[in-house]
């Protein structure tokens, strides 16, 4: 049987899967839940996903509260690597780099989105991709 796909998971994913239940974040959050996938977390990741989650806490409808106990439950889910060695930056967004420089350090090709200036690698670094899971029919989603 073949091992399930892993991969890191950005903020950006994370908060519209929380805001709505009717899009393909929340779809993915699912799918992870389900044993579907994989999540990679690192200290600097789980950390990012804290401090977005607690500023956006309001909007999100939550109560800051509740952050803690919904990152324990992700991190339960995941495979942690919670020491990362230090590399030579690969993105030019420093917000970026941490889910760049986990994805490496566990072994996973590296899949770069393009746009807004983000996604370009420096000078020696080739991006390849990696499997993503396919979201379902729109029917599937939860009315």
């Amino acid at each position: 049987m073949p091992s399930k796909p892993r991969a890191v998971m950005d903020t950006n994913v994370l908060y519209a899967a929380l805001r709505s239940s009717t899009g393909a974040s929340y779809e993915v959050l699912r799918r992870l839940r389900a044993g579907d996938w994989t999540l990679l977390l690192s200290n600097t990741v789980v950390t990012e996903y804290e401090e977005i989650l607690q500023r956006e806490a309001a909007d999100l409808g939550l109560d800051p509260a509740e952050i803690g106990p919904l990152l324990d439950d992700l991190c339960l889910l995941a495979e942690r690597h919670p020491r990362l060695e230090p590399r030579e930056p690969m993105l030019p967004h420093p917000d970026d780099e941490a889910f760049a420089q986990l994805a490496v350090a566990a072994g996973l090709p590296l899949r770069l989105e393009r746009g807004e200036g983000r996604g370009e690698v420096s000078k020696n670094r080739v991006p390849t991709t990696w499997p993503t899971l396919n979201p379902p029919a729109a029917s599937a989603f939860p009315s």
